[in-house]
């Protein structure tokens, strides 16, 4: 008779899963060798599958695991430490198919009425770069640059000079240089709201109550 029970949940065993794929030899009646083909995607002798390509680049570029620590982290689990330079080919080959993606994403948020434009810096090589957004709530598209201000918004890669409906964004100055239709993030204007108050002003305390009580009355 049983009177209780106990589970206990726990991870199997890891361990890689390895596929051989052998070439066959014919000869065919009339003379000629007939040789069986590899699938189009086995090129070398040894060689890591999609899953491990797709989970490096998962752990590097959706977790922000340093690439030294996903090789250490296969070779805990898997006892097959990856080399950093293969994690590197994996992100760029990655990049090059996500190419026609990213240029859709940028298409999308040029034609979008409302975009949010931010920057914040972030540690790349041991050195400061910021990162550069422009988001919705369907579409992001982010960048890396050494500088902040005008130079990095008016670059290449940046979204804003381009962009001509309205743009909502921090009252960081280089923004207004843009033909942009411009909006003051609420955030950024009850946190500079809230610096006034505590410096003693009286009309940015009110009118910091105000804007959160339109807020307030708008999603109730």
């Amino acid at each position: 008779e049983i009177v209780s029970k106990k589970q206990v949940f726990d991870l199997p065993p890891q361990k890689l899963i390895v596929t051989e794929y052998q070439q066959a030899k014919v000869v065919c009646q009339c003379g000629n060798i007939e040789l069986g083909r590899y699938p189009v995607d086995v090129t070398q002798p040894t060689q890591y599958g999609h899953n491990v390509k797709a989970l490096c680049v998962l752990l590097s570029v959706q977790y922000q695991m340093p690439q030294e620590k996903i090789s250490l982290l296969f070779n805990d689990l898997y006892q097959s430490p990856i080399n950093t330079s293969t994690i590197n080919h994996y992100l760029n080959t990655a990049y090059a198919k996500l190419e026609p993606l990213e240029i859709e994403i940028k298409n999308q948020l040029l034609n979008e009425k409302v975009v949010h434009f931010d920057e914040t810096g972030i540690r790349v090589e041991g050195k400061t770069k910021w990162l550069h957004t422009a988001c919705n709530e369907k579409y992001t598209y982010l960048f890396v640059n050494e500088k902040r201000g005008f130079e990095a918004l008016n670059s290449e890669q940046s979204l804003i000079k381009a962009f001509g409906n309205n743009a909502v964004h921090d009252c960081w100055s280089s923004y207004f240089k843009f033909d942009s239709q411009h909006i003051i993030c609420n955030a950024h204007i009850l946190r500079e709201l809230t610096a006034l108050s505590e410096q003693g002003s009286n009309w940015a305390n009110q009118f910091h109550t105000f804007l959160l009580d339109c807020y307030y009355e708008n999603i109730s």
